[in-house]
């Protein structure tokens, strides 16, 4: 049996901010200026977050109950941005003048950044979620293949030594080095670290030999 489907009737609205948004950003996403304008301040404030406020640095200064410091980089780093409207800014520059303000923003921002479940549900999350969609031909030129693995044991029944496997697949040595170079795939790799609770990710290079049956 047959059955004909008309087609979705399309919205003018969407299709009107798909044309404009592509005026602007030809490549859409991946054109480069797009990255200028709207991702590359954001990408700046997460590498500098990760050198004045990373999860150990923001434990320890709470530990230290020096939670002023903890809000004095953070509000540091978002001055250099536009993540907040104006008005947004100086509510949290009040917010944190006072003392117990200061220790309700740095345990509140470590509890929301750092608390939800345990280490490796976090990790799991952002792995799938935030890291697996930036491995891409856009970020690695060459790219042929991405395999993301989740070990679940081992043959003695012992813990495994490691909770995920990516491989990347490229035609060459060559083309893998020139990848890996480039800027986009260096952001790429310097979020892995960041999102890597279980210690520094272990990098090897490998050449394949295939056999099917």
């Amino acid at each position: 049996m047959a059955v004909a489907v008309a087609p979705a009737k399309r919205s003018k609205g969407p299709l009107k901010c798909r044309r404009k948004f592509l005026r602007f950003f030809p490549r859409g996403f991946a054109d480069a200026k797009y990255h200028d304008w709207e991702r590359g301040y954001k990408w700046e404030a997460h590498l500098r977050w990760q050198e004045i406020l990373s999860r150990q640095i923001h434990s320890a200064l709470i530990g230290e109950q020096n939670y002023a410091e903890v809000a004095r980089r953070a509000v540091t780093i978002e001055s250099r941005t536009n993540l907040l409207f104006s008005f947004e800014k100086m509510a949290l520059r009040d917010a944190v003048k006072s003392d117990s303000g200061a220790r309700a923003f740095a345990e509140g921002l470590y509890e929301f950044l750092y608390g939800r479940g345990s280490d490796r549900s976090k990790f799991e999350r952002e792995y799938s979620q935030d890291h697996v969609p930036m491995v891409n031909p856009q970020n690695f030129p060459g790219i042929q293949k991405f395999v993301a693995s989740r070990v679940v044991g081992t043959p003695d029944g012992s813990a495994p030594p490691f909770h995920t496997l990516a491989e990347l697949y490229f035609p060459s040595i060559a083309a893998l080095q020139a990848a890996v170079a480039s800027p986009s795939a260096q952001r790429v790799v310097a979020h892995a670290v960041a999102i890597s609770t279980g210690g520094l990710p272990i990098v090897l290079v490998a050449e394949e030999e295939t056999k099917t049956f």
